[in-house]
């Protein structure tokens, strides 16, 4: 009979599991002294305020509670510490990022401009906390901001970012299949007769063209959807009045009756499209 195998329980390994993530946590977000839920929630609850560095400190406590207590234990506890869950996730989110580089006493920040910072990517802040620029926001100008104003800022600069990485991931896209093409290209008119060369030359031409037609056309298209984002930003200032819309409209009127005139002529050309072999009737 064989010897019978040392199986460990699941319940066992969950156990040892929980155990190490505490420990892990006591390490991370511990300040020195044992575990206590109680204490860690009057200690948040007594440091609320409105500093950015009380935000960071703050969100180490919420991070070091949530290791130790389950999802919907944790939200309850954070409702006893004065605060939303909103209010908490975002503390965990400034002690993510900027804890490392700054204890919060030493930025130039208060709390609402650490939590307009927060809903960019880390590398953005991180260049910024390195003494450079935020995106396309010079570095001086971030802390005269109102916590109102980086927060308008950072969300059109969210915006902005994610929609320069939709296009260079398209133009990298088309760079690649273009590479692939052209090397196909080139292995195929080794076995092509001079007809089926210039039949596929000329084919290559028609993709080209098409590739130029299609960039101008998003071009247009990104530059019309700023347009409408722009409208929608103005519709929403405050003591904005119709008589101020309108205006902005009037001042704009022959800039769109052009774009309205050249989308018909675009839309004649393609209605119209045909084989033109640049050849002039006779007189």
């Amino acid at each position: 009979m064989g010897r019978r195998k040392n199986v460990i329980a699941p319940e066992t390994k969950a156990l040892d599991k929980m155990q190490a993530d505490r420990e892990n946590a006591d390490q991370l977000w511990g300040d020195g002294l044992p575990f206590d839920q109680f204490r860690l929630e009057a200690k948040l609850k007594s440091r609320n305020s409105v500093t950015a560095e009380f935000m960071i400190q703050n969100g180490r406590d919420y991070h070091w509670l949530k290791a130790y207590i389950p999802h919907g234990e944790f939200e309850k506890a954070i409702k006893r510490t004065g605060v939303s869950c909103t209010w908490a996730y975002y503390c965990m989110r400034a002690t993510d990022m900027f804890a490392k580089s700054s204890h919060g006493e030493d930025l130039e920040l208060n709390f609402r401009q650490i939590r307009a910072l927060t809903v960019l990517e880390k590398p953005v802040v991180d260049e910024y906390l390195g003494g450079g620029s935020l995106g396309d926001i010079p570095h001086d100008e971030v802390s005269q901001m109102t916590g109102g104003e980086l927060e308008k800022e950072t969300r059109r600069l969210r915006e902005k970012l994610k929609r320069t990485e939709s296009v260079f991931k398209e133009k990298n896209r088309q760079k690649d299949e273009q590479i692939a093409t052209l090397e196909l290209e080139a292995e195929e008119c080794r076995h092509l007769s001079k007809k089926e060369m210039a039949a596929k030359k000329a084919g290559s031409e028609l993709d080209k063209q098409l590739k130029r037609f299609n960039a101008p056309l998003q071009d247009a298209i990104f530059a019309m959807n700023q347009c409408i984002d722009i409208i929608t930003v103005i519709q929403r200032l405050e003591e904005i009045n119709y008589s101020q819309l309108n205006d902005f409209i009037l001042y704009h009127t022959n800039a769109i009756a052009m774009i309205t005139e050249t989308f018909a002529e675009l839309q004649g050309a393609i209605n119209d499209i045909h084989i033109d072999k640049g050849e002039t009737a006779d007189a």
